[in-house]
């Protein structure tokens, strides 16, 4: 620890000893000179390599202060300029685009992580419905109650029969039925994690109608983005991560999830629908794999 931060300091360590020893240097030839003629050649030595060294510690305060950091921004930007223009086009569009990463398939585990590690942000999740939440309602109840995250989840509503059905269809393995009873053991898990807020202001919970396309489970700045195909779920295919808000791509995503919280509906949590399934939900022991 300590050979790291003086590695990180030295050229400040380096400039202030060349200070203090050119005002040491200055200092004995002033007293050198006041002793009479037989000093003024050692004190007119001293006083000259005083001032050469006092200069060299002071030019290097101001090269530390002012110039390095400018110098280090201009070299990163010319490093930068370099490797973007030598890369092919497709890597680039890819980073103009906001993609930072790809990789196939969601843990449940890392998702879990990712709720763990959020504090005072905003999540938001789109889904058809979500696998395996029994396992996440703790990590879900914590990141509101105790730090200060708001969540928003949009799931398709179980009374949807035409969009079920045309999802049934896709996933060879999944029943039209599989699909309510995995929705309705969603609503009831939101609902129980709604009764233990302490702010229940901070989960809203809609219901759509309709196909969405695109699963989105979102961070802060930062959305991970799947699709719906034939096949397989949206978390077990190709997933895109996108981390910068001013790019296009997240502009889009975050603009279907806000068009997807407008259309749809709100939950009533002070209904009795679904109370009866909280109890299943808890009881769950083994889910669908993400």
């Amino acid at each position: 620890m300590k050979s790291k931060w003086f590695y990180n300091n030295k050229y400040w360590l380096g400039a202030f000893f060349l200070t203090i020893i050119g005002l040491i240097c200055i200092i004995i030839s002033f007293r050198l000179d006041s002793k009479g003629e037989d000093y003024k050649l050692a004190a007119s030595t001293i006083g000259g390599i005083g001032t050469t060294v006092l200069t060299i510690g002071l030019i290097s305060f101001i090269y530390e202060l002012i110039l390095r950091n400018s110098f280090l921004q201009r070299t990163r930007e010319a490093v930068s300029e370099v490797i973007r223009e030598s890369m092919p086009a497709r890597y680039t569009n890819i980073k103009d685009a906001g993609i930072i990463d790809a990789y196939k398939g969601l843990k449940i585990d890392k998702l879990r992580e990712k709720f763990m590690e959020c504090k005072k942000c905003r999540i938001r999740i789109l889904k058809i419905w979500i696998p395996n939440l029994h396992t996440l309602e703790n990590s879900i109840v914590d990141a509101i109650n105790r730090r200060e995250c708001s969540v928003e989840i949009i799931l398709l509503d179980p009374s949807c029969q035409e969009a079920i059905q045309k999802r049934s269809l896709a996933i060879p393995y999944y029943e039209k039925e599989d699909i309510i009873s995995n929705l309705n053991l969603n609503i009831a898990v939101i609902k129980s994690i709604w009764e233990r807020l302490q702010d229940k202001s901070k989960l809203t919970f809609n219901l759509h109608k309709s196909f969405i396309g695109a699963s989105i489970i979102g961070f802060g700045d930062t959305i991970i983005a799947g699709y719906y195909l034939h096949n397989r779920l949206a978390s077990e295919g190709m997933l895109i991560k996108v981390n910068d808000v001013t790019k296009g791509f997240f502009h889009e995503l975050d603009e279907h999830f806000e068009t997807q919280l407008k259309k749809s509906e709100p939950y009533d949590f002070t209904s009795s629908k679904g109370s009866d399934k909280i109890r299943a939900a808890n009881n769950v022991k083994s889910g669908n794999t993400t």
